[in-house]
């Protein structure tokens, strides 16, 4: 999927800058990835959510494990309920797997 927007203010158009695109291009670079990964996306996020879906295959195709979460009836940004829990899944994940401290300690 290409979404215009996303790229073109930073990149310019891909036929006039073409090295930039191949050098940003996210997933030619997954199959280096180490770590644990999360991946997080809406259901109904038309924006992205191609791209989501494209580097879980990406990730998996290339043996690499993951994480992913995505939200129901959510676009490009979660909030209210949905928003408070997407925080804390990402706070958790990074508590558990940056810090190695259990996540639950301080909740």
């Amino acid at each position: 999927m290409y979404a215009f927007h996303l790229y073109e203010p930073y990149l310019g158009m891909p036929q006039e800058n073409h090295a930039h695109y191949e050098a940003g291009n996210v997933f030619r670079m997954a199959p280096g990835l180490q770590g644990k990964l999360l991946l997080i996306g809406g259901i109904n996020d038309t924006g992205t959510q191609a791209d989501l879906f494209r580097m879980s295959e990406t990730l998996v195709r290339s043996g690499i494990q993951h994480d992913m979460m995505v939200y129901a009836n959510t676009g490009h940004g979660a909030f209210g309920q949905t928003g408070e829990y997407n925080m804390q899944l990402k706070r958790d994940y990074f508590v558990k797997h940056l810090l190695g401290a259990d996540p639950g300690v301080d909740r």
